[in-house]
């Protein structure tokens, strides 16, 4: 007879949904193939709607067919997405999305369960106003929507021992939010006390994301090939896709490896380039520095200063990237907290 409280991190690239059982603990819930994060991704095909994975395989069939990144365009005036030569609302495709996630949800916990949905934290109230709606046309109960660096703040804290089994925090603490996913970034200060969660500072760019890192890396490769061969220009959408994988796989590898072999098919040929992690973080600098232009001016606009920050929590699976970790450090002294994943921590918060 218990309704399950579900939290949904309705990302840009993916999605991650997590409940919380009778005893206060969270737990991810994964789709159908298993898998604990979701693509952001909707697909038209003649069978009809594939969301989520299924939707994401369809970008080397036939990638007109599918969109992704709309989430860039909630709120916007006269904001539109093209998905199979149709024009859609974004929170008609969010809508699509949510429904998905809906159906996983259902199979995994049942029908008893209201959600929290979290977004930017600057995200304005017409967009979060756009948010609700398209969970309401996905018939989701949704009762409430959430900034996602509190969601990411709580979820830490539970996992450090700052909240008391309720979810409310033990006492105040100052806690910043590094949040680098794969279509945005965000830097919030949030301060956590027994009365209330508040957002001391947000700023952040709705076009920056691991995407940009991978675009860089593709562009470096492309500028790599025609130097060589030259004759190989221009370059199309499905050679782009399949590069763009290989650029990803590439950029994994980089973050636990100082160097990889970028490897990919073009025109029945097979071509690589070998890639280090130097090579990479010089040719993605000014990305990097953006960021922390950023932070530095969050925490000025919080009226806080380092030591007045508990935990620096990273969210976002791009924080994976070792110079993120490296530059925060170097920046703040402060060695960022990583005891929940980067692709978690917002979910399972959201639920908690």
């Amino acid at each position: 007879g218990r309704t399950i409280p579900v939290g949904i991190d309705l990302g840009t690239t993916n999605c991650v949904l997590a409940y919380v059982d009778a005893e206060g603990q969270s737990h991810l819930i994964r789709d159908s193939f298993d898998k604990a994060t979701i693509p952001s991704a909707v697909s038209m095909t003649p069978d009809g709607l594939l969301c989520g994975r299924e939707a994401l395989a369809q970008l080397n069939l036939a990638p007109e067919n599918v969109a992704r990144d709309f989430k860039r365009d909630m709120g916007s005036a006269h904001a539109s997405c093209t998905l199979a030569g149709r024009s859609l609302p974004p929170e008609v495709l969010q809508a699509y999305l949510l429904r998905y996630l809906r159906s996983q949800i259902e199979q995994a916990i049942g029908i008893d369960y209201h959600a929290v949905i979290t977004v930017p934290a600057y995200f304005d109230e017409v967009r979060r106003q756009k948010t609700l709606r398209a969970a309401e046309m996905a018939e989701l109960p949704t009762i409430s929507i959430l900034n996602e660096p509190t969601a990411a703040a709580l979820a830490f804290g539970k996992r450090l021992g700052m909240l008391h089994s309720s979810g409310a925090p033990c006492k105040q603490r100052n806690v910043l939010v590094y949040d680098l996913g794969g279509g945005t970034f965000d830097v919030t200060v949030v301060r956590l006390s027994p009365d209330e969660c508040v957002t001391l500072a947000t700023d952040g760019d709705m076009c920056l994301g691991g995407n940009d890192w991978d675009l860089r890396l593709q562009e470096y490769a492309l500028e790599q090939l025609f130097r060589e061969r030259p004759e190989l220009a221009p370059w199309d959408e499905n050679q782009d896709h399949r590069l763009r994988a290989a650029v990803v796989r590439a950029k994994h590898s980089l973050s636990s490896t100082t160097d990889t072999t970028l490897t990919w098919r073009q025109r029945d040929r097979m071509y690589s380039l070998s890639v280090s992690r130097e090579t990479f973080e010089k040719v993605t600098r000014d990305l990097m520095e953006r960021t922390m232009f950023t932070t530095r001016s969050v925490l000025r606009d919080a009226g806080v200063g380092w030591t007045d920050i508990v935990s620096l929590v990273l969210v976002g699976g791009a924080t994976r990237l070792p110079v993120v970790s490296r530059k925060l450090l170097n920046l703040s002294g402060l060695q960022p907290e990583r005891s929940v994943s980067p692709d978690e921590a917002v979910g399972r918060g959201a639920a908690i």
